[in-house]
């Protein structure tokens, strides 16, 4: 799924537990940044296993990248 993502021109720029990304999904998206969740394993793995055991990634568009760093970077302060 990766490939997919570099085609699509889409940067990693988090990677963690579903409440985390889930917040940064939002401060993005607050501030008209569209961004992508991608989980680890799938959702057949949080249906058996729980969703406190998947990891997830969150991806936004190349071109969106510096601003989306200086979000998140904010949000740590």
């Amino acid at each position: 799924m990766s490939n997919q993502n570099n085609d699509l021109n889409l940067v990693l720029v988090a990677e963690g537990k579903y409440f985390d990304i889930s917040l940064k999904e939002n401060l993005l998206k607050n501030n008209e940044i569209p961004c992508l969740i991608q989980s680890e394993y799938g959702s057949g793995f949080v249906m058996q296993a729980g969703n406190l055991l998947e990891n997830y990634k969150l991806y936004v568009a190349k071109e969106n990248l510096n601003r989306a760093l200086e979000l998140l970077d904010s949000e740590l302060d």
